[in-house]
């Protein structure tokens, strides 16, 4: 769930957005010197032209897009974090804050994607609210950077563990995709992972496994959840290796892989459950060259909640699997927190005949 800050009335969302903006701005002039050191802001702009082309049964596509992000935090010395950050989208798409350029130049809808309260410790952190995926990735075909769960984390880490340079991280979380028949009953994510990493001046070593949990508590009493009426039981193993090969050269080796031990027995998809993914980076200097290579079979993930990159069929939120192929990535640092990433990608289906080609060339900016 996304919380939307549009409504229909422009008079009145003028006067909302008028009034928050005042509310916050009293509330940053009253702060005291130190208090204001406490609080940051930061955010991001992307402009995106995308272009498909040669997708089975579809004409060729072009589309000029933009994301828009901007959050703050507050930290109340050296434990406790309070944050909240707002973006772009249509707020019943979870995995894309993106929006296109037209649509007679009416306004475009903000909405809440993190809201939480975060405690540290020592060796670790709990937070509680609508924040980032807590588990360690290296690519978000499993789960995209843009979906953000609801509910509650925590994460504690052992140093030296395994030696010098290392660090066990055990992580854990409950989440709630969604509320029925007034909270009697509820779809819910709950999960677990333990990462290891190992690091030296030449290489840094990250392997993790973890188990997540789906569980739908309501089957046919409603027409359409996340869960899309099924339970998932997916295990996910993923292993990294940097390597410094120069003062100013990085490659990267990955691979993850995906087991859901829960088989839906789909007509044409029978054992349609594993998935995975290579990919070898490269970043000499100013330059990142990247391939991944990814087989996704239709269970292997759910697909409300993984990437919406790779092709076109239907909207990403339920074309997320059932894929094989490739991804080719170039990056430029035109200059601190700016960038220049092209993309391409080659896909087709794993059970049936659809294929496609996407080109993306993304600008970004951070402050």
């Amino acid at each position: 769930m996304i919380l939307n800050l549009t409504v229909k009335d422009h008079n009145l969302k003028g006067t909302q957005t008028l009034c928050a903006a005042l509310v916050l701005l009293f509330a940053i002039t009253t702060l005291s010197a130190q208090e204001k050191d406490a609080l940051k802001f930061y955010g991001d702009l992307r402009l995106r032209f995308e272009k498909d082309y040669s997708v089975t049964g579809k004409e060729a596509r072009d589309r000029t897009r933009y994301r828009f992000r901007f959050g703050l935090v507050h930290k109340r010395g050296d434990n406790i974090e309070v944050g909240a950050r707002i973006r772009t989208g249509n707020p019943t798409d979870q995995q894309s804050p993106h929006q296109n350029f037209g649509g007679d130049f009416g306004s475009k809808p903000l909405n809440f994607d993190k809201i939480y309260f975060k405690y540290k410790f020592e060796s670790g952190w709990f937070w509680i609210g609508k924040n980032s995926f807590p588990f360690w990735k290296q690519n978000e075909m499993f789960w995209d950077d843009d979906v953000t769960p609801e509910g509650v984390s925590a994460s504690y880490s052992a140093k030296d563990f395994a030696g010098e340079g290392s660090k066990l991280t055990l992580t854990g979380g409950q989440f709630i995709i969604d509320h029925f028949n007034e909270g009697l009953f509820e779809s819910t994510i709950s999960a677990a992972q333990v990462s290891l990493n190992k690091k030296s001046d030449a290489v840094d070593i990250t392997a993790a496994t973890g188990i997540y949990l789906f569980n739908n508590e309501v089957r046919d009493s409603v027409s359409y959840n996340a869960l899309n009426g099924m339970d998932h039981k997916i295990f996910v193993a993923s292993a990294q290796v940097k390597f410094n090969l120069s003062s100013d050269v990085l490659m990267t080796l990955g691979a993850d892989f995906m087991r859901n031990f829960e088989d839906p027995t789909v007509a044409g998809f029978e054992g349609e459950t594993n998935g995975f993914v290579a990919q070898v980076s490269v970043k000499p200097g100013k330059w990142t060259l990247a391939a991944y290579y990814a087989n996704i079979q239709k269970f292997a993930v759910v697909p409300n909640f993984a990437q919406d990159d790779w092709w076109r069929f239907g909207s990403g939120h339920t074309n997320s699997s059932d894929l094989k192929g490739f991804e080719i990535r170039v990056a430029y640092q035109l200059a601190r927190k700016m960038n220049l990433v092209a993309r391409h990608y080659v896909t087709e289906e794993i059970v049936g005949s659809k294929d496609a080609n996407r080109f993306r060339l993304d600008f970004n900016i951070k402050y």
